[in-house]
């Protein structure tokens, strides 16, 4: 958007200038203030030229109007949905995390919170490469996901990254105190200490950012005077089902596999 922005500032003043010499050759053809002793010009060739500009540069800046008001709905439409998709990945997220703690029996594998810490990461990057600016630089929403860019979303960026080193990490030290203890590595599951505080760790810093996503999309919400209802979608990812790590097993189970 804001190489639509310039443009249209260009055009503009473009637009202004050979107004106001259309307007000085027009007056000229009937008043005569003006009588350059040139063969090769005349008032109705310059008329012709400053005419003809100002006509091309009236159309060029009304077509760059509205290409600036569809870009902004475009922008203000990405921006909502993959901010809906950061809040999901963080809401599965703790979702898993929530389940691992539940059930204490069930082993931890590896890699568990891969996926969402992939899809976040993406959704993050998405959101910083928006280039959303408007005409007025002190509007809300404009602010807001410049602060939310470079600073929210930066940080989220960051710490994300480590969650699945953490988790693993705090796998591998349980596998080394089984070494020590019973011979064999064994299996590892929320029941471990370090593993369990690893696992409330991430839980807590996830449960802020998903706070600092909502007021995010809140504020786009109340920004386009309703035409998204994040209140809405935030009910029914918060009501979502509890996870269950156990639907391989259902699946394996099913009598018809498609063939």
């Amino acid at each position: 958007m804001r190489s639509n922005i310039e443009t249209i500032k260009f055009t503009g003043v473009s637009t202004t200038l050979f107004a106001a010499l259309t307007y000085i050759v027009a007056l000229n053809i009937d008043i005569g203030f003006f009588r350059p002793n040139w063969c090769w010009i005349s008032n109705n060739f310059a008329l012709t030229v400053c005419g003809g500009a100002f006509t091309g540069f009236v159309v060029v800046m009304l077509c760059e109007l509205q290409k600036y008001r569809n870009s902004k709905r475009s922008c203000e439409n990405y921006m909502f949905f993959q901010a809906v998709y950061l809040y999901t990945a963080l809401s599965s997220m703790r979702s898993t995390i929530g389940k691992l703690k539940q059930d204490t029996n069930f082993i931890i594998p590896p890699g568990c919170l891969d996926d969402h810490i992939h899809m976040a990461i993406s959704e993050i990057a998405a959101l910083q490469a928006t280039d959303y600016i408007l005409f007025n630089k002190n509007d809300r929403l404009v602010k807001e996901h410049q602060k939310f860019c470079m600073e929210q979303a930066t940080a989220l960026g960051a710490a994300i990254k480590n969650y699945g080193i953490y988790l693993k990490l705090a796998v591998n030290i349980a596998q080394r105190e089984n070494i020590e203890k019973q011979r064999h590595s064994g299996n590892v599951t929320a029941s471990n200490p370090i593993v369990a505080r690893t696992l409330d760790c991430i839980n807590a810093e996830i449960f802020e950012f998903l706070n600092e996503v909502s007021n995010y999309l809140t504020v786009i919400e109340q920004s386009t005077k309703g035409k998204y209802s994040w209140t809405a979608a935030k009910e029914k990812i918060d009501q979502r089902p509890e996870l269950r790590l156990d639907a391989f097993e259902d699946f394996i189970k099913e009598e018809n596999p498609p063939q």
